[in-house]
Protein backbone atom coordinates (compact mmCIF):
# COMPACT_ATOMS: atom_id res chain seq x y z
CA UNK A 1 0.00 0.00 0.00
CA UNK A 2 1.19 3.40 -0.88
CA UNK A 3 -0.64 6.79 -1.04
CA UNK A 4 -1.11 6.19 -5.12
CA UNK A 5 -2.58 2.53 -4.23
CA UNK A 6 -5.06 3.09 -1.60
CA UNK A 7 -6.49 0.44 1.23
CA UNK A 8 -8.89 -1.64 -0.70
CA UNK A 9 -12.74 -0.23 0.22
CA UNK A 10 -14.25 -2.01 3.56
CA UNK A 11 -17.60 -3.97 2.94
CA UNK A 12 -20.38 -2.75 5.59
CA UNK A 13 -19.46 -6.03 7.20
CA UNK A 14 -16.37 -5.75 7.39
CA UNK A 15 -14.65 -6.51 11.00
CA UNK A 16 -13.76 -3.56 12.97
CA UNK A 17 -10.33 -5.29 13.85
CA UNK A 18 -7.92 -7.69 12.02
CA UNK A 19 -5.41 -9.61 14.24
CA UNK A 20 -2.21 -10.81 11.57
CA UNK A 21 -0.60 -13.58 13.41
CA UNK A 22 2.60 -15.05 11.77
CA UNK A 23 2.38 -19.02 12.64
CA UNK A 24 5.89 -20.20 12.90
CA UNK A 25 5.64 -22.22 16.05
CA UNK A 26 2.94 -24.41 16.30
CA UNK A 27 1.08 -25.84 19.21
CA UNK A 28 0.52 -25.14 21.94
CA UNK A 29 1.22 -21.72 21.25
CA UNK A 30 -0.80 -20.49 18.46
CA UNK A 31 -3.75 -22.06 20.70
CA UNK A 32 -2.87 -20.55 23.77
CA UNK A 33 -2.75 -17.19 21.69
CA UNK A 34 -6.43 -17.90 19.53
CA UNK A 35 -8.14 -19.02 22.99
CA UNK A 36 -7.44 -15.41 24.32
CA UNK A 37 -8.49 -14.09 21.15
CA UNK A 38 -12.16 -15.66 20.54
CA UNK A 39 -12.76 -15.22 23.84
CA UNK A 40 -12.47 -11.32 23.95
CA UNK A 41 -15.38 -9.27 25.72
CA UNK A 42 -17.79 -6.95 24.33
CA UNK A 43 -18.67 -8.44 21.01
CA UNK A 44 -16.20 -6.20 19.09
CA UNK A 45 -16.29 -7.81 15.16
CA UNK A 46 -13.53 -9.43 14.61
CA UNK A 47 -11.13 -11.42 12.34
CA UNK A 48 -8.12 -13.60 12.89
CA UNK A 49 -6.15 -14.18 9.82
CA UNK A 50 -3.30 -16.83 10.72
CA UNK A 51 -0.14 -17.23 8.15
CA UNK A 52 1.02 -20.24 8.49
CA UNK A 53 4.23 -22.01 7.47
CA UNK A 54 4.34 -24.32 10.08
CA UNK A 55 2.34 -27.62 7.75
CA UNK A 56 -0.66 -29.21 7.49
CA UNK A 57 -0.78 -30.81 10.99
CA UNK A 58 -1.04 -27.35 12.56
CA UNK A 59 -3.53 -25.75 10.19
CA UNK A 60 -5.86 -28.83 10.40
CA UNK A 61 -5.90 -28.90 14.11
CA UNK A 62 -6.46 -25.00 14.46
CA UNK A 63 -9.79 -25.58 12.38
CA UNK A 64 -10.49 -28.46 14.75
CA UNK A 65 -10.43 -26.38 17.57
CA UNK A 66 -11.15 -22.78 16.14
CA UNK A 67 -13.94 -23.67 13.79
CA UNK A 68 -15.33 -19.83 13.89
CA UNK A 69 -15.87 -17.72 10.98
CA UNK A 70 -13.88 -15.11 12.78
CA UNK A 71 -10.59 -17.20 12.22
CA UNK A 72 -9.01 -17.63 8.78
CA UNK A 73 -5.81 -19.88 8.05
CA UNK A 74 -4.15 -18.54 5.41
CA UNK A 75 -1.53 -21.40 4.31
CA UNK A 76 1.68 -20.18 2.47
CA UNK A 77 4.61 -22.36 0.97
CA UNK A 78 8.04 -22.72 1.51
CA UNK A 79 9.62 -20.78 4.35
CA UNK A 80 8.82 -16.94 4.26
CA UNK A 81 9.78 -14.75 7.20
CA UNK A 82 7.90 -13.54 10.06
CA UNK A 83 7.57 -9.92 8.58
CA UNK A 84 6.65 -11.72 4.82
CA UNK A 85 3.65 -13.35 6.72
CA UNK A 86 2.81 -10.34 8.37
CA UNK A 87 2.77 -8.07 5.47
CA UNK A 88 0.64 -11.02 3.23
CA UNK A 89 -1.40 -10.76 6.31
CA UNK A 90 -1.98 -7.36 6.32
CA UNK A 91 -2.88 -7.15 2.57
CA UNK A 92 -5.90 -9.50 3.12
CA UNK A 93 -7.16 -7.80 6.38
CA UNK A 94 -10.68 -6.10 5.99
CA UNK A 95 -10.70 -4.36 9.02
CA UNK A 96 -10.22 -0.69 10.13
CA UNK A 97 -8.00 -1.43 12.55
CA UNK A 98 -5.19 -4.20 12.01
CA UNK A 99 -3.25 -5.59 15.25
CA UNK A 100 0.12 -7.58 14.68
CA UNK A 101 0.55 -10.09 17.24
CA UNK A 102 2.80 -12.81 17.98
CA UNK A 103 1.90 -16.47 17.95
CA UNK A 104 3.16 -17.22 21.69
CA UNK A 105 1.73 -13.74 22.98
CA UNK A 106 -1.55 -13.93 25.02
CA UNK A 107 -3.84 -10.79 25.20
CA UNK A 108 -5.83 -9.59 28.35
CA UNK A 109 -9.90 -10.02 27.87
CA UNK A 110 -10.60 -6.76 27.44
CA UNK A 111 -7.82 -5.84 24.75
CA UNK A 112 -10.74 -5.32 22.19
CA UNK A 113 -12.21 -3.06 24.16
CA UNK A 114 -9.26 -1.09 24.99
CA UNK A 115 -7.85 -0.75 21.09
CA UNK A 116 -11.65 0.45 20.05
CA UNK A 117 -11.74 3.19 23.22
CA UNK A 118 -8.15 4.17 21.98
CA UNK A 119 -9.52 4.86 18.77
CA UNK A 120 -12.43 6.68 19.11
CA UNK A 121 -9.86 9.19 21.22
CA UNK A 122 -8.45 9.37 18.05
CA UNK A 123 -5.15 6.91 18.27
CA UNK A 124 -3.66 5.69 15.23
CA UNK A 125 -0.84 3.39 16.40
CA UNK A 126 -1.43 1.41 19.78
CA UNK A 127 0.64 -0.67 22.26
CA UNK A 128 0.98 -1.98 25.78
CA UNK A 129 3.29 -3.65 28.23
CA UNK A 130 4.73 -6.76 27.72
CA UNK A 131 4.90 -8.89 30.49
CA UNK A 132 6.86 -12.55 31.25
CA UNK A 133 4.65 -15.89 30.94
CA UNK A 134 7.21 -18.06 31.28
CA UNK A 135 8.44 -17.59 34.90
CA UNK A 136 10.08 -20.64 35.80
CA UNK A 137 13.21 -20.90 34.48
CA UNK A 138 16.21 -18.39 34.73
CA UNK A 139 16.61 -18.78 31.15
CA UNK A 140 13.50 -17.57 30.17
CA UNK A 141 13.74 -14.93 32.59
CA UNK A 142 17.18 -14.27 30.23
CA UNK A 143 15.33 -14.32 27.03
CA UNK A 144 12.26 -11.73 28.52
CA UNK A 145 14.82 -9.41 29.52
CA UNK A 146 17.38 -9.68 26.28
CA UNK A 147 13.76 -8.70 24.23
CA UNK A 148 11.81 -7.15 26.47
CA UNK A 149 12.52 -5.14 29.44
CA UNK A 150 11.94 -1.79 28.27
CA UNK A 151 8.20 -2.56 27.68
CA UNK A 152 8.27 -4.88 31.19
CA UNK A 153 5.26 -3.33 33.52
CA UNK A 154 4.67 -0.91 34.94
CA UNK A 155 4.80 1.01 31.28
CA UNK A 156 4.03 5.01 30.96
CA UNK A 157 0.65 5.32 29.61
CA UNK A 158 -0.29 7.82 27.09
CA UNK A 159 1.45 9.34 23.39
CA UNK A 160 4.91 10.07 22.54
CA UNK A 161 6.33 6.64 23.91
CA UNK A 162 7.23 3.81 22.20
CA UNK A 163 5.54 0.74 21.82
CA UNK A 164 6.31 -3.08 21.13
CA UNK A 165 6.30 -4.66 17.86
CA UNK A 166 4.52 -7.95 18.60
CA UNK A 167 1.34 -6.73 20.37
CA UNK A 168 1.19 -3.36 18.28
CA UNK A 169 -2.41 -2.46 16.50
CA UNK A 170 -2.38 0.63 13.84
CA UNK A 171 -5.80 2.40 11.84
CA UNK A 172 -4.75 1.13 8.57
CA UNK A 173 -5.07 4.34 7.09
CA UNK A 174 -1.67 5.21 8.99
CA UNK A 175 -0.31 1.98 7.74
CA UNK A 176 -1.21 3.50 4.30
CA UNK A 177 1.08 6.50 5.18
CA UNK A 178 4.57 3.87 5.45
CA UNK A 179 3.93 3.52 1.40
CA UNK A 180 5.61 0.15 0.49
CA UNK A 181 7.06 -0.68 3.43
CA UNK A 182 4.77 -3.03 4.55
CA UNK A 183 4.94 -5.08 1.48
CA UNK A 184 8.60 -5.63 2.09
CA UNK A 185 10.17 -8.03 4.64
CA UNK A 186 11.20 -5.39 7.90
CA UNK A 187 10.86 -5.36 11.14
CA UNK A 188 8.24 -3.34 12.99
CA UNK A 189 11.17 -0.59 13.75
CA UNK A 190 11.61 0.21 10.88
CA UNK A 191 7.89 0.34 10.06
CA UNK A 192 7.69 2.91 13.06
CA UNK A 193 9.99 4.85 12.62
CA UNK A 194 8.65 5.52 8.90
CA UNK A 195 5.30 6.40 11.05
CA UNK A 196 6.73 8.81 13.27
CA UNK A 197 8.69 10.63 10.46
CA UNK A 198 4.76 11.19 9.23
CA UNK A 199 3.95 12.44 11.94
CA UNK A 200 2.12 9.25 13.81
CA UNK A 201 2.35 9.75 17.58
CA UNK A 202 2.04 6.39 19.49
CA UNK A 203 -0.06 5.36 22.35
CA UNK A 204 0.27 3.15 24.77
CA UNK A 205 -2.50 1.43 27.11
CA UNK A 206 -0.90 -0.33 30.27
CA UNK A 207 -4.72 -1.81 30.48
CA UNK A 208 -3.38 -3.61 26.62
CA UNK A 209 -0.57 -5.27 28.20
CA UNK A 210 0.03 -9.08 26.87
CA UNK A 211 1.34 -11.82 28.09
CA UNK A 212 4.69 -13.77 26.10
CA UNK A 213 4.46 -16.91 27.38
CA UNK A 214 7.11 -19.29 25.78
CA UNK A 215 9.86 -21.59 26.34
CA UNK A 216 13.18 -21.49 24.84
CA UNK A 217 16.22 -23.94 25.09
CA UNK A 218 19.25 -22.18 25.42
CA UNK A 219 21.10 -23.21 21.98
CA UNK A 220 17.69 -22.08 20.33
CA UNK A 221 17.80 -18.76 21.76
CA UNK A 222 21.50 -18.17 20.81
CA UNK A 223 20.36 -19.04 17.31
CA UNK A 224 17.42 -16.59 17.09
CA UNK A 225 19.16 -13.89 19.07
CA UNK A 226 21.88 -14.03 16.41
CA UNK A 227 19.91 -14.70 13.46
CA UNK A 228 17.41 -11.67 14.74
CA UNK A 229 20.16 -9.81 15.06
CA UNK A 230 22.12 -9.96 11.75
CA UNK A 231 19.15 -9.58 9.75
CA UNK A 232 18.61 -6.19 11.62
CA UNK A 233 22.06 -5.16 10.66
CA UNK A 234 21.61 -6.22 7.19
CA UNK A 235 18.43 -4.19 7.01
CA UNK A 236 19.65 -1.21 8.21
CA UNK A 237 22.91 -0.90 6.18
CA UNK A 238 21.52 -2.85 3.46
CA UNK A 239 22.17 0.78 1.42
CA UNK A 240 24.82 1.60 3.22
CA UNK A 241 28.61 2.41 1.68
CA UNK A 242 31.21 -0.19 2.50
CA UNK A 243 32.95 2.10 5.30
CA UNK A 244 29.92 2.49 7.31
CA UNK A 245 29.57 -0.59 7.29
CA UNK A 246 33.03 -1.31 8.62
CA UNK A 247 32.44 1.38 10.96
CA UNK A 248 29.08 -0.35 12.21
CA UNK A 249 31.02 -3.57 12.68
CA UNK A 250 34.11 -2.51 14.28
CA UNK A 251 31.83 -0.21 16.94
CA UNK A 252 29.76 -3.98 17.86
CA UNK A 253 31.73 -5.39 20.87
CA UNK A 254 30.34 -1.94 22.68
CA UNK A 255 27.20 -2.98 22.44
CA UNK A 256 26.97 -5.78 25.43
CA UNK A 257 27.77 -3.67 27.75
CA UNK A 258 26.13 -0.93 26.24
CA UNK A 259 22.85 -3.23 26.42
CA UNK A 260 23.47 -4.48 30.04
CA UNK A 261 23.47 -1.03 31.20
CA UNK A 262 20.35 -0.61 29.49
CA UNK A 263 18.63 -3.33 31.03
CA UNK A 264 19.99 -3.03 34.13
CA UNK A 265 18.90 0.94 35.02
CA UNK A 266 15.76 -0.24 33.26
CA UNK A 267 15.02 -2.72 35.71
CA UNK A 268 16.02 -0.47 38.75
CA UNK A 269 13.85 2.14 37.66
CA UNK A 270 10.78 -0.07 37.06
CA UNK A 271 11.13 -1.30 41.04
CA UNK A 272 10.51 -4.96 40.06
CA UNK A 273 11.91 -8.21 39.20
CA UNK A 274 15.39 -7.49 40.41
CA UNK A 275 16.37 -10.54 41.74
CA UNK A 276 15.09 -12.69 38.73
CA UNK A 277 17.22 -10.44 36.78
CA UNK A 278 20.29 -10.62 38.70
CA UNK A 279 19.99 -14.62 38.39
CA UNK A 280 19.89 -14.23 34.53
CA UNK A 281 22.65 -12.09 34.66
CA UNK A 282 25.22 -15.01 33.09
CA UNK A 283 22.70 -16.08 30.77
CA UNK A 284 21.97 -12.42 29.38
CA UNK A 285 25.82 -11.91 28.56
CA UNK A 286 25.73 -14.93 26.82
CA UNK A 287 23.30 -14.16 25.11
CA UNK A 288 24.01 -10.24 24.25
CA UNK A 289 27.98 -11.80 22.81
CA UNK A 290 25.27 -13.49 20.48
CA UNK A 291 23.43 -10.33 19.54
CA UNK A 292 26.68 -8.55 19.26
CA UNK A 293 28.26 -11.10 16.41
CA UNK A 294 24.59 -10.92 14.53
CA UNK A 295 25.06 -7.48 14.02
CA UNK A 296 28.63 -7.72 13.33
CA UNK A 297 28.20 -10.47 10.59
CA UNK A 298 25.37 -8.49 9.37
CA UNK A 299 26.78 -4.99 8.92
CA UNK A 300 30.01 -7.23 6.83
CA UNK A 301 27.91 -9.65 4.86
CA UNK A 302 24.55 -8.95 5.08
CA UNK A 303 21.35 -10.22 6.30
CA UNK A 304 22.17 -13.82 4.37
CA UNK A 305 19.06 -16.04 5.11
CA UNK A 306 19.02 -14.61 8.59
CA UNK A 307 15.46 -13.01 7.98
CA UNK A 308 13.76 -16.58 7.10
CA UNK A 309 15.29 -17.67 10.28
CA UNK A 310 13.68 -16.13 12.74
CA UNK A 311 11.00 -17.69 14.65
Amino acid sequence: MNPASPSPAQSADAPFISVVIASVNGFPWIGACLDALTTQRGGIPYEVLVLDRCGEAVRSEIHRRFSLPEIRVMPVDGYPSIPKLRAIGMSAARGRMIGILEDHCNVPPTWFQSIETAHRAGHRAIGSGVENGAVDRIIDWGVYFCEYAKFMPPVQGGTGVEIPGNCAVYDRLALDLVGPEIRQEVWESFIHRRMAEEGVEFFCDPAMTVSHKREFPFSYFMSQRYHYSRSFAGMRLQTAPLSRRLVYAAATPLLPPMLMWRMATTIWRKGRRKKEFLLAVPVICIFLLSWAWGEFIGAVCGPGDSLARVE
